[in-house]
């Protein structure tokens, strides 16, 4: 199961991202790569894209390629913490929600953030959980060092630490 969710995940997120034209938020990315890509908030995708770009090219798919790879990852990191809190029938049957998601699909093939954002921001919700589950100021680090990579692709994350304050 953690094999082939993913690959599906890789199969639905790949198709198409070298043909179609670049669109609305898109153009920011390509056009701001340089200039976003330094600093500590909402700097990590244009970082991978400036990556991604330097390796394969100014290209369409080059741009959206960090977002393609992100929301694969996010594929097997969501089976293994809902597999954790819940069963293996639970996190398939979630999992399969998220490859077959339309906002999932279309953010983890276009050249922005949002499936860095959900990535390292349903990591560091799990840590926060497990972290209360066993009372464990390491996972409890760790959600805060997860929950700082998010802020890193973007700003609005910082609502992941505000929600632990107002749980608490």
């Amino acid at each position: 199961v953690v094999c082939v969710l993913p690959l599906l995940a890789l199969l639905t997120r790949a198709y198409g991202i070298w043909k179609w034209p670049i669109t609305g938020d898109e153009y920011f990315t390509v056009a701001n790569v340089e200039e976003r890509s330094s600093g500590l908030i909402g700097s990590a995708y244009y970082i991978l894209v400036s990556i991604s770009q330097t390796v394969f090219g100014a290209t369409k798919w080059s741009a959206r390629l960090p977002a393609v790879v992100l929301g694969v990852l996010g594929i097997p990191a969501f089976y293994l913490m809902c597999r954790r809190l819940f069963n293996r029938r639970a996190a398939t049957i979630g999992c399969v929600f998220v490859i077959l998601s339309e906002w999932h699909l279309h953010h983890s093939q276009m050249a922005r953030f949002y499936s860095g954002v959900f990535l390292f921001g349903a990591i560091s919700y799990y840590f926060f959980y497990v972290s209360l589950e066993n009372n464990s100021y390491a996972y409890l680090f760790f959600s805060f060092l997860s929950s700082l990579v998010a802020i890193s692709f973007h700003a609005t994350s910082i609502f992941i630490v505000v929600s632990y304050g107002a749980f608490s």
